[in-house]
């Protein structure tokens, strides 16, 4: 498999049949990020899905990058409305 970061203007995860989501790495711009280290562009790896009212929450097609935060309460929230691209994550190795 080609790993090759993919623009969100040309396409989205598509999502395999039966699934909520599926695992990308993906790059987002973050102005805090960018104020503690100088790089405001980073990589993490997500969730990217559909959320509707059985699963989460309604998202549009573009905002459906999502992760974890770890607070008072753990809870999905969107990564950043600054996700420029996407790849998805190769495949784990044989153990």
């Amino acid at each position: 498999m080609e790993m090759k970061w993919i623009s969100v203007e040309d396409s989205l995860p598509v999502i395999p049949e039966g699934d909520y989501a599926v695992s990308v790495l993906v790059v987002s711009y973050d102005p805090i990020y960018n104020e503690l280290t100088g790089k405001g562009y980073m990589v993490q790896s997500v969730l990217y899905g559909k959320w509707d009212k059985s699963v989460l929450f309604k998202k549009a097609e573009k905002d459906g990058f999502m992760t974890l935060y770890f607070g008072e309460d753990v809870c999905w929230g969107p990564v950043s409305d600054l996700v420029t691209h996407w790849m998805y994550l190769p495949e784990p190795p044989e153990i």
